[in-house]
């Protein structure tokens, strides 16, 4: 037997649980079976367990959409794996295949190799916050050259990788924080600007940094607080990413705001994105020849043990995370 980590009823980190599971015998044509090293977690996660998330969990269900492993077995059509290959799971749109346990399956389609210059505790910490990053500044705004990008929530996992891919992009990042003491970390992790949202005046600060011309995208993982500030602020033709819900408050589209500045509003996901073969396929590559040249590189939090993992879902609660929290498993 098998454990994995799945909950009987919608709520919080309270409502998992170790669930022990046979390990399949047959595998449909596309899947790949793998024993799991590390898995990493985000808030999509819990939001999916609390029924919050756009995905609705088919209760009993299993929880997370990042792993790293090895693969142990593989269904008839697969061509791109063989047996002893390391693998890491691409996030998408499904209720079927969650992946935080000891074993896990994943449809070829959203798996990738490991970039052989990370371990799988980084292998597992890659996609979910680089590819939904890519999709909005390289693909979408392309951003160039000192277009200037508001990241909220920055001390986020998603949020630094959005960071990394706007600075490689020649972007200038002003990345809001509720937290004081993560303004420095910020900084030194490659954010021009950083606005304390506590204590400063979101849209008098971008004033003042964008000598009145406002910026030209936003990363919004928070809702309708975080929304308010900023949409006085935004240049002509300017794009919000919104992607998340935080603050638990759902956007509240002001239409005479977006008339005057032009600006556009944009619900965001990269479940969205990586449907289409060609579509994952230019992420996958894109974010593994910026691994392979150390230009992006995870930023691990804290790692737990697998035994700690629901104590790992409780401290995702918290807001004093600095990047990704990954469980490993040493089996």
């Amino acid at each position: 037997m098998k454990k994995v980590i799945s909950f009987n009823k919608i709520g919080g980190p309270e409502v998992l649980e170790f669930k022990d599971i046979e390990e399949p015998k047959e595998l449909k044509a596309d899947e790949v079976l793998y024993e799991v090293k590390a898995f990493a977690l985000n808030r999509s996660d819990w939001l999916f367990s609390a029924g919050l998330h756009y995905t609705i969990p088919k209760l009993p269900s299993r929880i997370g959409s990042e792993a790293s492993g090895i693969v142990k077995a593989i269904g008839s059509s697969v061509t791109k794996f063989k047996i002893g290959d390391k693998v890491s799971s691409i996030p998408f749109f499904t209720t079927e295949y969650l992946v935080h346990g000891e074993i896990a399956i994943t449809p070829e389609k959203y798996l990738a190799h490991c970039p052989e210059n990370l371990n799988f505790i980084e292998s597992t910490s890659i996609w979910m916050q680089y590819m939904t990053a890519y999709y909005p500044f390289v693909k979408i705004a392309k951003i160039k050259k000192n277009d200037v990008v508001l990241i909220g929530a920055a001390s986020s996992s998603a949020s630094l990788a959005a960071i990394d891919i706007v600075k490689s992009l020649n972007g200038l990042v002003v990345a809001a924080t509720r937290s004081e003491k993560k303004i420095d970390k910020l900084k030194d992790y490659g954010a021009d600007e950083v606005i304390n949202t506590q204590t400063e005046n979101l849209s008098d600060r971008i004033n003042n940094i964008t000598n009145g011309q406002g910026i030209r995208a936003v990363y919004d993982p928070i809702g309708n607080p975080f929304y308010q500030q900023y949409l006085d602020v935004l240049q002509s033709n300017s794009l919000i990413f919104h992607f998340g819900l935080l603050s638990g408050e759902s956007i509240k589209i002001d239409i005479s705001r977006h008339v005057r500045t032009n600006s556009y509003l944009l619900p965001y996901s990269l479940f969205n994105y990586v449907q289409e073969e060609n579509s994952i396929n230019e992420g996958i590559e894109y974010i593994k020849e910026n691994i392979s040249k150390n230009i992006f590189k995870p930023k691990i939090n804290k790692v737990f043990s697998f035994d700690e993992s629901i104590k790992a879902y409780e401290y995702l609660m918290g807001y004093d995370v600095f990047g990704k929290i990954v469980v490993e498993i040493k089996n």
